[in-house]
């Protein structure tokens, strides 16, 4: 599967209203383009993270994200969920 670098699909994109971090993002390998992204589900799951469980702990958002990523196939280091769990409880996602 042809994979190509993050920094280049968000130059063609207008505006950048992802979820993610650009360092986040840069570590997440975009999918072939008419497959959803692995950035894209990312982006996907904190969004649905933060509306159900966004007013929760840092500790139960980062293991409802595991849960979600884990559910969708998608590996992130636990450094990382734990970052976008505290993005999602301070709302700077």
């Amino acid at each position: 599967m042809e994979h190509e670098n993050v920094d280049d699909r968000a130059a063609e994109m207008p505006g950048n209203d992802s979820p993610l971090e650009p360092e986040q993002a840069q570590e997440v390998p975009l999918l072939a383009q008419n497959e959803a992204s692995e950035v894209d589900k990312v982006a996907g799951i904190v969004v649905q993270t933060r509306s159900d469980v966004g007013d929760k702990s840092i500790d139960e958002i980062a293991h409802v994200l595991h849960q979600r990523l884990n559910d969708s196939s998608i590996e992130l280091p636990d450094s990382e969920v734990r970052e976008l769990a505290k993005q999602i409880a301070t709302g700077t996602t």
